[in-house]
């Protein structure tokens, strides 16, 4: 068992960060798609000119990501912390899906476009 244990929490480390890096890269180029669409400012569309990554996008969840962070575990205990955070991810999690719901129950009248058969 002590062979095992410490290769699998390695493992499962790795994975957690591969999790986040994925999330976090999503969740910056949100704001940046809503800017092309002009759903949100300009300023969330510039690209850095070398990488082309959208640096202000990537700035701007980064700060709400800390903030919410901090938030979360202000004068709570690890345990209390870590479910403040599970639980609030699951929220931000169901708000997308209700806004790509809302998009497809409510959005329809704004779209003049119709597919093709």
């Amino acid at each position: 068992m002590q062979l095992i244990a410490p290769p699998l929490i390695l493992l499962l480390l790795l994975r957690q960060v591969r999790v986040v890096t994925m999330a976090f890269n999503g969740n910056t180029r949100l704001p940046l798609v809503a800017g092309w669409d002009n759903l949100l400012a300009n300023w969330f569309t510039r690209l850095h000119p070398r990488f082309r990554t959208p640096v202000n996008s990537i700035v701007f969840v980064s700060a709400i990501m800390i903030a919410l962070s901090l938030a979360g575990q202000i004068g709570v205990g690890v345990q209390e912390a870590c479910q403040l955070l599970e639980n609030a991810a699951g929220i931000l999690y169901a708000f997308t899906y209700l806004g790509l719901f809302a998009i497809l129950l409510f959005g329809d009248a704004k779209f003049q476009r119709k597919p093709p058969l």
